[in-house]
């Protein structure tokens, strides 16, 4: 079942329409718009257009009513008791009794009786008609779920909502047309319409009349118990109780949002009036309800086509929303990514300057984690407690070897000393740089080292002695 329903009740020359919402144990009547069409030629499409800028008609589904001067109504004997065989016979029956050739016409029915008579309520209008209107209201989008006969609606609802009497009539008086609904045992037997020039008295008669000539041939008939009004000719002073009197029965005024499970919204509860928009509400819904909309003129070549759900209106709108959430995800990895790619240049250019002053005996770096990784394993592999690295020698042999080599009586201090496995580094001050010379000379005569190198030698000016530095290779 769709979210909304949009209810179009199509009227002499108004144009009404009630949109309605789906809740947890009820409706809510969220939108409702009454329109005056003037002028003769193209008001529909113009009501249809001034109703369009007051709420969407496209949205959720839309069900339609068609105008009471296009539809028409027999009541008819048929032999057949079976659904399907009485829609055969339909048109058989029908021809006699109408004013236009049966293959010019839309028809459906209801079934009235279920005695040894079965009897027929056959709806119709003409082709041309249905088929002008639904052009008309495919211009603005609107593909109607069904065509329904006004104030048919109404009256099922009325026969379902509980405590409503099951003989009773529904009389819809508009400006220019009313229209009588008659029910037996919550069964729609009767329908007609009446155009009258504002003589309500003489509409109360003829109303009167055709009630008691229905039913004057028929064994079975109860007297209608109570009268429903709606419509705009309800409103005058007084028309009420001429009913009542008329008809010798009580009167209500039908006002379907005096159900508890019909809730009205923020925005139609400033313009919603039900004896002008019931008719409307009726649809809505009767959508919700499998047996609630009556005959449907969509027939006869008008069906409802099966809409692709990848062509819907819903999809596109999935769609789009879909493709604006991909598209925000995407820039946001497009960030991340960038912002990553320059972390990751950072760190690069950090582990390679970290690489460099570990290991600055290797000259070509190709991978310097992998590279690291190596020689921190070869490390462990060969090393021995109590030796160094990649030396035949102890430490202790080492630092023995430098002292024998450097003699007492230079003046030189030694603040730092690093032996690793493929070299030995001496920072440390002297006196002069004679005697950075000699020391560098003493320690080449060593057999333990393969080169000596003084890696610096400066002149500190404040202590006023000479920083050196001095590395010993294998």
């Amino acid at each position: 079942m769709p979210p909304s329903v949009t209810g179009i009740d199509i009227n002499d020359d108004y144009l009404t329409a009630v949109q309605v919402l789906k809740g947890f144990g009820g409706w809510e009547l969220t939108a409702c718009a009454r329109i005056h069409m003037k002028g003769e030629e193209e008001r529909l499409d113009q009501g249809l257009s001034t109703l369009s800028q007051s709420m969407d008609l496209t949205g959720g589904e839309c069900i339609v009513a068609v105008s009471g001067a296009d539809t028409y109504y027999r009541n008819l004997a048929v032999p057949f008791k079976d659904k399907r065989k009485q829609r055969e016979v339909l048109s058989f029956e029908l021809e006699p009794n109408v004013p236009f050739p049966i293959d010019d016409l839309v028809v459906d029915f209801f079934s009235t009786h279920r005695s040894d008579t079965p009897e027929l309520l056959a709806f119709f209008a003409e082709k041309r008609v249905i088929s002008r209107l639904l052009d008309t209201l495919k211009t603005h989008d609107i593909d109607p779920e069904a065509l329904c006969v006004r104030c048919i609606p109404m009256a099922l609802w009325l026969i379902n909502n509980p405590g409503k009497p099951h003989k009773g009539i529904l009389l819809n008086l508009g400006e220019k047309r009313a229209t009588l609904v008659l029910w037996q045992k919550s069964r729609v037997v009767f329908i007609r319409t009446f155009v009258y020039g504002g003589d309500a008295q003489t509409l109360l008669k003829t109303v009167r009349h055709t009630i008691h000539a229905f039913g004057a041939g028929r064994k079975d008939f109860e007297a209608p118990e109570k009268a429903f009004l709606t419509g705009q000719g309800t409103t005058q002073p007084g028309v009420s109780q001429s009913i009542a009197e008329m008809l010798g029965i009580p009167t209500e005024r039908v006002d379907l949002c005096n159900d508890d499970r019909i809730r009205l919204g923020e925005n139609a509860e400033p313009v919603w009036d039900p004896l002008l928009m019931d008719g409307a509400l009726s649809l809505a819904l009767g959508r919700y309800n499998a047996k609630g909309l009556g005959p449907n003129l969509r027939r006869n070549g008008f069906e409802v086509q099966k809409r692709s759900f990848y062509r819907s209106k819903i999809f596109r709108k999935v769609a789009a929303w879909l493709l604006v959430i991909a598209s925000l995800w995407a820039i946001d990895m497009g960030v991340d990514t960038h912002f990553l790619k320059q972390r990751a240049v950072a760190l690069d250019s950090r582990t390679l300057v970290l690489f460099k002053k570990t290991f600055p005996h290797i000259r070509r770096i190709v991978d310097p984690v992998k590279q690291a990784q190596i020689e921190i394993n070869e490390l462990k592999r060969i090393s021995k407690p109590g030796r160094v690295v990649g030396i035949n020698s102890r430490a202790l042999d080492l630092l023995l070897e430098i002292s024998e080599r450097l003699p007492e009586s230079m003046d030189l201090k030694v603040s730092r000393l690093v032996i690793d496995s493929h070299s030995v580094r001496i920072k440390g001050d002297t006196d002069t740089y004679n005697t950075v010379d000699r020391a560098k000379q003493g320690l080449e005569k060593s057999s333990l080292f393969k080169t000596t190198t003084i890696s610096s030698a400066n002149l500190d000016q404040g202590q006023n002695r000479v920083l050196f530095e001095i590395k010993l290779g294998r």
